[in-house]
Formats: C-alpha cells, sequence, structure tokens
C-alpha cells in the first residue's frame, strides 16, 4: 500500500485544526446524516458514535462548571484532558482506516480540518476583538491582539507559557486563555499523519507499538518537565501529546469479533462503569493546586480511554452518554467550548468585584445561544460544502484576516484614542514596570529559588566614613515593591538595604510553601549576621486569621536575636481587579477620577488592618498602619502628590515607587533614614 510523503499536500500556511473539542464527523459530512449504527467491527471511526458526542457533552459540561465556579467542580477543567483522547481516537480512526484503504492524503486531511475548525474560530475571534473595543484598555488591548495573532498561528498555548509570571494579568480575564488547547492539538496535528503514513509503509506491524512509544516517551518527558516547571508541563505540546496517544492505541486496526457474547458484554459493562467513574473521581478529586497533568491526569485520560473501549454496546455508552440531551451538547461542544470562556472573561472584566452567580447563569446560558447560531449558521453549511466559503483557501484567508487585525491593534497600541484623557492617564499605569528598581531575581525571589539564592548584593555595603544605618526588610513581593521606593529615598536619605524578599512568602515562621518556609529560615539566619539597625516587615497580610498567632512567634524569634526596633508595617489597601480599573469605571459611571475614592475598594482590609494593630499592640514591635496612611473618611488615596500618572499601585495592590514613597515618609519615623544628603 503506498502512503504519501509528508510534503503531498502541504503548504506553510496551512493551519487546520479542532483545539479541544474535534469533530467526528471530520470527512466533512454533517453529523446529522450521518449512520446512526454503532461500530461492531472493523478500524476505529468507521461509523458514528453517539456515545462519543456524549462523552464529548460530559467533558465541556465540566469545564463549563468550573469556568462558572471552580468550587462547584474541583476538577472540572480535566475536561480537556477528556478532549484530549477523544481527538486521539476518532482522527486517528480515521487516518488508520483511510491508510488501510489506500485512500489517505495530507492535502485532503488538512483540508477537512480547516473546513471543521477555521469557520467557528474566525467568528470568535472577530468577537473577541469586538468585544475588546469596548471593554478593554489599550495595554489590555494589545495583550488580547497578540492573543488573537498567536491563536490564528496555533501558538497560543507557547504565548501564554511565556506570559506566566507574578504579575501575570489575573487569568480569569485573559479572554482567549482557552485557545491553548488548540494550539497543542494542531502542532500535534500537524506532524502526527506524517509520522504514521510513514510508519505504517515502512513498518506496518509496528503501528501500534510507534503510536503506545510515543506516548510513553511524552508522558516521560511530562514527568521531567514537571519537576522544573509545573506551567511548561501544562502548556507545552510534547507533555501533552501522551494523552492524545492514549486514544490513538485505541483506534489502531485490530481484528474484532463480529458477535457479541454475553459475557464479553458483561466485561464491556463493567469497564464503561470502570471509566465513568475514573472521570468522575477526577472531576471532583483533582484540585488546582496539585502537581498537574502528572500522574492525576490519568484519571480523566485512562476513564475516557475505558469509555471509548467498552464500545457503544456497553450499557453506560447505551443508555446514558448515547441519551439525546447529551448528544445534542456534544454536537455543539466545539462553538460552546470557544464561546463560553470568551463571554465569562468579559463578564469578568466587566465586574472585577465577580460577578452575580445570576450574571454568570445568563452568560452561560448566552454561550449556549451562541454556540447553537454558530452550529447552524456557519459550521454545518461550510462542512456541508454549501457555501464558497468551504474552499481552503478562501478560509485560510479569513483566518489570516482575523489574525492581521490582531497584530494591527498591538501596532496601533491598544487604540488609546478610543478613551478620553482621564480614562487614558489611568490606562497608562497599567503598563508600568513592577520590577523596575526591586533587585528582581537577586533579592526578590521566585517561588521555585532556592532558599539561600539571595545575591550577595541584596546587603549594601557599610560606608566607613558616613557610618549609614542598615534597614532590613523582610517579605513578599509587596515588601518587594517596598524597598524600590527605599532605594528612591536614599538619592536624598544616607541609609543602607537589605533586601530578603520572595514571591507569596509572607515573613512568618512556620507558614507557606516548602521554600518559603525554609527560606524564611535562612532570612532569620541572615538577619543575626548582618546585625541592622533597623527591621521592617511587610507583606500582604490578606490572611491574617491563619498569620496572627505565628507573627506574634516571628517577633519574639527576632527578638530573641537582636535589640533593634522591629516595624510592622499593615496591609495597603487593595482594589478590585486593579486600582487604573477603578479610576476609569469611576470615571464612566460619575465623570470624575478622584484623587481618593472609596469606589472598587477590596472589602476588609480596614479590618485585618484593625486585627493586625491589636494583636502586635504588646509586642514589643512598632505597627505602622499603611491604610491610615493612604486612606481616611473620604477614600483612599489613587495619586501621590500631583503627578497624574503618580499612582499608588498599578495592580490590585502592590505599591509603585511613588505609592511606596509616600508610604515611608508618612508612616514611619523621619530619623529612621539617617541624615539628608
Amino acid at each position: 500500500m503506498s502512503s504519501p510523503s509528508c510534503s503531498s499536500g502541504i503548504q506553510p500556511l496551512v493551519n487546520e485544526q479542532r483545539g479541544s473539542v474535534d469533530a467526528q464527523a471530520m470527512d466533512g459530512v454533517d453529523q446529522d446524516t450521518r449512520a446512526r449504527t454503532p461500530i461492531a467491527h472493523g478500524v476505529a471511526g468507521a461509523q458514528y458514535r453517539p456515545d462519543i458526542d456524549g462523552l464529548r457533552a460530559v467533558a465541556i459540561l465540566s469545564v463549563l462548571v468550573f469556568h462558572a465556579d471552580p468550587g462547584l467542580l474541583p476538577g472540572g477543567f480535566t475536561g480537556v484532558d477528556v478532549f484530549f483522547v477523544i481527538s486521539g481516537y476518532l482522527i486517528s480512526g480515521i487516518i488508520f482506516r483511510e491508510l488501510e484503504a489506500g485512500s489517505f492524503t495530507l492535502g485532503s486531511f488538512y483540508t477537512r480540518r480547516i473546513r471543521r475548525i477555521f469557520p467557528a474560530l474566525a467568528v470568535v475571534l472577530v468577537a473577541s476583538l469586538t468585544l475588546g473595543w469596548f471593554y478593554l484598555l489599550p495595554e489590555e488591548f494589545v495583550l488580547l491582539g497578540k492573543h488573537v495573532a498567536a491563536s490564528v498561528g496555533f501558538a497560543q498555548n507557547w504565548l501564554l507559557w511565556r506570559e506566566v509570571g507574578y504579575f501575570d494579568p489575573v487569568a480569569n480575564t485573559k479572554p482567549l486563555l482557552h485557545l491553548w488547547s488548540l494550539g497543542v492539538e494542531e502542532q500535534f496535528y500537524l506532524i502526527y499523519p506524517c509520522l504514521v503514513a510513514f510508519v505504517s509503509r515502512r513498518w506496518r506491524t509496528s503501528l501500534l507499538a510507534f503510536v503506545a512509544g510515543v506516548g510513553l516517551a511524552s508522558f516521560g518527558l511530562e514527568l521531567l518537565t514537571l519537576r522544573w516547571s509545573a506551567e511548561a508541563a501544562y502548556f507545552l505540546p510534547h507533555t501533552r501529546f501522551w494523552e492524545l496517544m492514549v486514544g490513538a492505541v485505541m483506534a489502531v486496526p485490530r481484528a474484532l469479533p463480529e458477535h457479541e457474547t454475553p459475557a464479553r458484554l458483561r466485561r464491556r459493562n463493567a469497564q464503561a462503569f470502570a471509566g465513568l467513574a475514573l472521570v468522575l473521581t477526577g472531576l471532583v478529586v483533582i484540585q488546582q493546586t496539585f502537581s498537574f497533568p502528572g500522574w492525576w491526569a490519568w484519571l480523566p485520560v485512562g476513564g475516557a480511554a475505558l469509555l471509548i473501549s467498552a464500545g457503544p454496546l456497553a450499557w453506560v455508552n447505551r443508555h446514558v452518554l448515547s441519551s439525546r440531551l447529551l448528544v445534542a451538547v456534544g454536537l455543539i461542544s466545539y462553538p460552546l467550548y470557544l464561546w463560553h470562556w470568551l463571554l465569562l472573561a468579559f463578564l469578568r472584566i466587566g465586574e472585577p468585584s465577580g460577578p452575580p452567580p445570576k450574571h454568570v447563569a445568563l452568560t452561560i446560558a448566552a454561550s449556549f445561544v451562541a454556540a447553537w447560531l454558530t452550529y447552524r449558521v456557519v459550521e454545518r453549511p461550510i462542512r456541508g460544502q454549501r457555501t464558497w466559503l468551504a474552499r481552503p483557501l478562501p478560509l485560510l484567508g479569513l483566518l489570516a484576516s482575523v489574525g492581521s487585525l490582531g497584530l494591527v491593534v498591538v501596532g496601533l497600541h491598544g487604540l488609546g484614542g478610543r478613551f478620553s484623557e482621564q480614562i487614558a492617564g489611568a490606562a497608562a499605569a497599567l503598563h508600568y514596570d513592577p520590577l523596575a528598581g526591586a533587585k528582581s531575581d537577586e533579592c526578590w525571589l521566585s517561588k521555585r529559588a532556592a532558599p539561600d539564592a539571595f545575591a550577595g548584593s541584596c546587603v549594601d555595603p557599610p560606608d566607613e566614613k558616613q557610618q549609614m544605618p542598615l534597614v532590613f526588610v523582610w517579605g513578599d513581593s509587596h515588601a518587594a515593591r517596598l524597598t524600590a521606593g527605599m532605594r528612591a529615598l536614599q538619592a536624598t536619605r544616607s541609609f543602607r538595604i537589605a533586601q530578603f524578599t520572595r514571591d507569596s512568602c509572607r515573613p512568618v515562621l512556620g507558614l507557606g510553601y516548602e521554600r518559603c518556609e525554609q527560606g524564611n529560615r535562612f532570612v532569620l539566619s541572615e538577619l543575626a549576621r548582618t546585625n541592622p539597625e533597623v527591621i521592617v516587615l511587610f507583606a500582604n497580610w490578606n490572611r491574617a486569621n491563619a498569620t496572627l498567632s505565628r507573627l506574634s512567634a516571628t517577633l519574639a524569634a527576632i527578638q530573641a536575636i537582636s535589640s533593634r526596633p522591629v516595624f510592622v508595617i499593615g496591609p495597603a489597601p487593595q482594589w478590585e481587579g486593579s486600582l487604573p480599573r477603578s479610576i476609569v469605571q469611576h470615571y464612566e459611571r460619575f465623570g470624575t477620577a478622584p484623587d481618593r475614592m472609596d469606589f472598587g475598594l477590596l472589602p476588609g482590609i480596614a479590618g485585618i488592618d484593625r486585627k493586625l494593630q491589636q494583636q502586635l499592640r504588646d509586642s514589643g514591635a512598632t505597627y505602622v498602619s499603611a491604610w491610615q496612611v493612604f486612606c481616611n473618611t473620604e477614600g483612599c488615596l489613587t495619586r501621590t502628590g500631583s503627578d497624574p500618572q503618580g499612582f499608588v499601585t498599578w495592580d490590585y495592590g502592590h505599591l509603585t515607587t511613588s505609592g511606596a514613597v509616600y508610604l515611608l515618609v508618612h508612616g514611619l519615623p523621619d530619623t529612621l533614614w539617617g541624615r539628608r544628603r
């Protein structure tokens, strides 16, 4: 049997993909016209299986519930892993079947994929840019433009991985975050058909060994990648390919009995029940905090594999997964996957304090309507080849044009002319460089950095002539931003800084993640070694109840090794979403962008401030209320001084350099900073 070479029918700009939700009818024939007869034997994918559409419905509904409220279904995000298995099974079955018949060509394969994936994707990307025009500030619109262009090139997973960082925009406000899975599958299907065609021609009897070997290699790479980067293991293709290969293993041609015996059917029933139990267990047990994918991914992946391989005659598949309701949802699952997250993300952008459940429910309902319309008006006509758009070149041109629009948004800097001068001024704060002046990667460490990874430059060298006092700063990223203000003060005052800060690591012994706890012990030893004149503790004290008792013990440990004065700075005001967006929303509602306001303030910070102040009253430390420095009965400061760009923070609560200087000057004793230069 002849097989095509990898160059036949392929052009560099051919970017077909179906994404997290594959079409069972990938050959372009409308599913409603396909035979409803289940597969009894032969090569996988030969006939329509309603139970697979039902399984797809289980997966998409799990994802929807999780995205609506993670607390309702903690492991709902694993529905994407179920999609990967389904995709690997269906696409591999079609490839294997056509190879068996000698009719497989890469050109026809990618043509079908283009028809199936591009139309709905183009519609959703255009909708994202349209909504972005009305709702996003320039910096946010630029980010969306990049994501649109990356989604068109099916490289969204790589872009999202590169964006991962402490100050990366909140994930639930990225409208195209969910398209990372399209990138994974596109990269898989750009190389997989070529390899399968080559192997089937050279070593036909080794097809199963090849598919299984690639899957095992990918899983091994994932386990290795998890050791150094959970984000890389989650987003990158080579660590996810194994999930598709699990589906491919089940699609490898094999001889099956033509008739079912009662014993064999009982085994199928048991297998399907076990598969369903694994999938449901994953949905309930797996948490976002788990090391995922890793071994935990075998719950959804193994469960989906068992359900698919059990066949359409198993009781669960025949009576549950093949029910009319689940099949109907499965048919629109691809556009539903595309629409639901986009709409939820814009809802949360518009309501940064958290939309009420009613609004979330209405948004989910709207995503079902949009998905059904996309399926009926866009997908079916094009897959049925009843329009000129069903041709590959027009579809390629359409999607390329959408990607170009995204690049235009980037090139025009988010089209800031859409806004008034007041809004543009607030929006500019989103472009703030949070790492400036804070010694990132030297004295402001990431969660992964070793406990003792602080550089020698974290302690300013002594000045023998002036005998400048040493101010020791210990805390998290909020403390790191405070040191940027201290360094600005050094231009006019004579003091030195010792900076020991780490992401999400409060200066409290015996609290936090492992590297944090170990690092805090190291910082305590550095405090004893450096013997500073002043010690300053600052952090995001947003979980005061969990830190109060341990903070007192930490202060006792400090006082046991140093008699120097200790200042504990309480929580600064925090804002829903970000301060610049709160200012913009205030202007849109009331026509002003005030220097003080309580609009958009995150509730509860004042209460935490009072608790800390009361708790530390007899601790021997001096408590500094950042809340009282920034806030009064008229609200909290949004800007410092007369500079319209001098915002106190650019995000929810990390201080800008000007905000940090204001807190230091107005909250701590003037004598703390040595003599004036």
